[in-house]
């Protein structure tokens, strides 16, 4: 798919006579990837991002309740239970227990993949202006 979305990028760059791939086309093909991604899915790992970043000096970041992931999607618990177990074979989501509860998180690598590919730029940026104003708030004056 990789290799796919490489040969689409250099023919929007051709056909737009780009010299290379531009910021431009590179987002369009963020944006056609993230498309092809069910959107149970996408939402589901977009939301443990978001949620990942907003964690900021927590301890034990990144690790939430399969009910609190349901809230955040907006989907059943048990659909949002399968999801996470089908997500954790394929090493998009961690899991531990704390007590007798499992924690799910986002991996570390696929932090590092959404990061370096920039396809939660925006949501990113938002995220991080609330670490920021929580942090301020914070702060005595």
């Amino acid at each position: 798919l990789s290799k796919q979305f490489g040969v689409l990028a250099m023919g929007i760059s051709i056909f737009k006579k780009e010299t290379s791939i531009s910021e431009d086309t590179l987002r369009i093909i963020a944006k056609i990837g993230r498309d092809t991604v069910p959107s149970m899915i996408e939402g589901l790992v977009r939301q443990l991002y978001i949620h990942h970043l907003l964690q900021d000096g927590i301890p034990n970041p990144g690790l939430f309740t399969a009910g609190e992931i349901s809230k955040w999607t907006r989907l059943p618990l048990s659909t949002t239970r399968d999801l996470l177990e089908n997500l954790e074979m394929f090493f998009v989501v961690i899991s531990e227990i704390e007590g007798h509860t499992p924690m799910f998180g986002i991996s570390p690598s696929i932090v590092q993949l959404i990061e370096r590919s920039g396809i939660y730029t925006k949501e990113r940026s938002y995220a991080l202006k609330d670490v920021r104003e929580q942090h301020e708030s914070q702060v005595p004056n």
